[in-house]
């Protein structure tokens, strides 16, 4: 029992009832009689009273419960069908990838043997290009936050440089060049070592800077070498501004299944400068092969 319990109009006409009993008890009155009974009556109304009270607050808190509930509810019912409508989007442009692939593999048999080295080479970057949009797209989708997409390859200096972006990266970073990175450094080393998707946020001991307030662009990442042939090419990287946005072990697959599909059309490109450039042509087979190309 309450305190508050002691003091109630209840308890009060109790305690008075009670009183009145024994005064009348004791003096043989009448009136004390009637009055004692007057006050149990009150006593059993005021009870009642507070029961439907009570009860109409359990009421009233049962109600605002179901309501809660079922805000809830109708919370994760759109949940599950924004999530719905994401993975379909995912598995939609899944598809381009192979179609990318395809495309290109296309393409470069219509070209021929007599080919340019330019020709080849903006093939190569509309391809690319297209795989990196694919790429933010399904990252964005699985993630549900924006990611970005880019690519590092070899440069004349033998390190890795950012050549080509999704096109959904501002224009002050994908029209400003980062630094080139040796694959022994950083992340890019540690992705190189492993040979396998590096997952990294800020803070990341390993990381190391290549581009000014690099935060205001990246704060998490994977990072997934890929292979032409049998040596490795470069990397995909997949970046977002939101920390920790790639936890996910999926996410590590999806970003090496891209990255294989970049290091295909790159792979096709190389088979086909080998088969069609005579030996003697070395100049535009190593521009090719290294793939030195200029980002837009």
């Amino acid at each position: 029992m309450n305190k508050s319990d002691l003091y109630s109009t209840p308890a009060l006409a109790t305690y008075a009832g009670l009183g009145v009993s024994i005064y009348s008890a004791v003096n043989d009155k009448l009136w004390a009689a009637v009055l004692g009974i007057a006050l149990g009556l009150l006593v059993m109304i005021g009870t009642s009273m507070n029961r439907e009270k009570r009860v109409r607050e359990l009421k009233s808190e049962v109600e605002s419960k179901n309501r809660k509930l079922k805000e809830l509810s109708d919370i994760l019912k759109q949940l599950e069908k924004q999530s719905d409508g994401r993975r379909k989007k995912v598995f939609s442009n899944w598809h381009k990838v192979s179609h990318s692939v395809r495309d290109f593999t296309t393409q470069i048999v219509v070209l021929g043997r007599g080919a340019s080295t330019d020709t080849l080479a903006q093939e190569l970057k509309l391809q690319i290009e297209a795989l990196l949009n694919v790429s933010s797209t399904i990252f964005s989708e699985l993630t549900g936050h924006d990611c970005i997409a880019s690519l590092m390859v070899y440069d004349e200096t033998n390190q890795l440089s950012t050549r080509f972006y999704s096109s959904n990266a501002p224009p002050d970073r994908s029209g400003n060049q980062s630094s080139p990175i040796s694959t022994t450094r950083g992340i890019v080393g540690s992705a190189f070592a492993e040979g396998d998707a590096t997952r990294w946020t800020l803070g990341d001991l390993r990381f190391i800077p290549i581009r000014k307030n690099y935060e205001n662009y990246y704060r998490s990442g994977l990072t997934i070498p890929f292979k032409v042939g049998r040596r490795y090419a470069g990397v995909l990287n997949i970046d977002s501004l939101i920390e920790r946005n790639f936890e996910n072990c999926t996410l590590r697959e999806a970003g090496c299944a891209v990255a294989d599909a970049i290091g295909i059309v790159m792979g096709i490109l190389d088979l086909y400068t080998k088969l069609n450039r005579p030996s003697t042509d070395v100049d535009q087979t190593k521009q090719i092969d290294n793939h030195e190309i200029k980002a837009p």
